[in-house]
């Protein structure tokens, strides 16, 4: 199986957003073992993200080893977050000019592992419900020391299907956004801080890995 990892792309406020894309691609470019990269300017509306979404999958023989993106000038930082997809699906493998959605949470600490299971299967069932996610994809974060524990993927045609359909969604606010909130102890076991970022998506990332 391919090594998959995200990261975002922090960029200092004094940096010139098209130099820095630029230098971001040719490092994805020069970067050995990668056999598949993408590299988008986050949009407007994201919140504990990036400027830029970055998505790396090695070849099975070469180990996950983050390019330098600190060392690039005018990167700030790089969140990176390695993992292993524990399920995706496909309903446009041939999907262009899209939307790529990344989210990245954290399961408070001793969750019981069926709470966990639990809670994947939720996120997993919301396709079902929402036919503007045209591909998808879940996975548990192996990467030693990161902040995150799980990272929830997905493709839309438009950006209406995710700001509208996805989180306007009554299985998205009467189910799942239980586990997310405080105020539901029961069933809470998401911690508050999360990534969510989205950005344009040229053709599909899911359906060529």
């Amino acid at each position: 199986m391919s090594t998959v990892a995200t990261a975002q792309i922090s960029v200092r406020p004094e940096a010139d957003m098209e130099a820095t894309e630029q230098a971001l691609r040719q490092q994805l470019d020069n970067t050995p073992g990668l056999a598949d990269w993408h590299c988008g300017r986050n949009l407007e509306g994201c919140w504990g993200a990036g400027e830029f979404t970055v998505d790396m999958i090695w070849r099975e023989s070469v180990p996950a080893v983050a390019p330098g993106f600190t060392e690039l000038p005018g990167i700030a930082g790089a969140d990176v977050a390695q993992y292993e997809p524990v399920a995706c699906g496909l309903r446009e493998a041939g999907l262009r000019r899209g939307i790529w959605r990344t989210l990245m949470l954290t399961l408070r600490e001793g969750t019981a592992a069926t709470d966990v299971a639990a809670f994947e299967q939720e996120l997993l069932g919301m396709p079902g419900y929402m036919g503007g996610i045209r591909n998808w994809r879940l996975g548990r974060v192996v990467s030693p020391g990161s902040r995150w524990t799980h990272v929830w993927q997905q493709e839309y045609t438009t950006i209406d299907d995710l700001m509208g359909e996805y989180l306007l969604h009554p299985y998205h606010w009467g189910w799942v956004d239980r586990r997310f909130d405080p105020e539901f102890p029961e069933v809470w076991v998401v911690e508050t801080h999360l990534c969510h970022a989205f950005c344009p998506l040229q053709s599909s990332i899911i359906g060529r890995s």
